[in-house]
């Protein structure tokens, strides 16, 4: 219902949409440079920084929220273009919700630093397991392995942390 006590028209629903999502393109234009910057002296990023892997859950959480910015355009378009599903928008916001909420967990400043690295080192094996599990799926093995010179399959990086 909307404030005058009927349902609103299609078009009011995609006007409310995307008033809803208006910040999402500035926010995806700040990512990158957020992500090539160097940490604040004195953030949870430089603290984190200090540890060998120190840099995974930072990394980690701008992917996620690229993810989520991407599925949330992607609903603003369908809407815009007047596609207003009644369940399909429902993944696309299940999506970014995951994203955003999978960033927030790896950088949340009340876990600490080591707790943070630990995050961003589970991101990476929960990466790398993926990797592994889709060069199986194409019958990809060690021994059929063909990576750029030096480069490494999923199965190859997982097991030299893991074992």
């Amino acid at each position: 219902m909307n404030d005058e006590g009927r349902e609103p028209t299609p078009q009011e629903e995609v006007e409310r949409i995307n008033e809803l999502l208006a910040d999402v393109d500035e926010s995806r234009a700040r990512i990158p440079i957020a992500a090539m910057s160097a940490p604040v002296v004195g953030s949870d990023a430089a603290q984190d920084g200090l540890a060998r892997t120190g840099g995974l859950a930072g990394t980690f959480a701008v992917q996620q929220v690229m993810t989520a910015l991407d599925h949330l355009l992607a609903w603003r378009a369908l809407a815009s273009a007047g596609h207003l599903s009644t369940f399909a928008h429902m993944s696309l916001l299940r999506s970014a919700l995951e994203g955003a909420v999978t960033a927030r967990w790896l950088i949340e400043h009340k876990a600490g630093s080591p707790e943070r690295v630990r995050r961003g080192a589970i991101a990476q094996l929960e990466d790398w397991r993926q990797r592994r599990s889709f060069e199986t799926s194409f019958g990809v093995t060690e021994k059929t392995w063909k990576g750029a010179q030096g480069g490494k399959s999923g199965e190859q990086r997982y097991r030299e942390h893991v074992d």
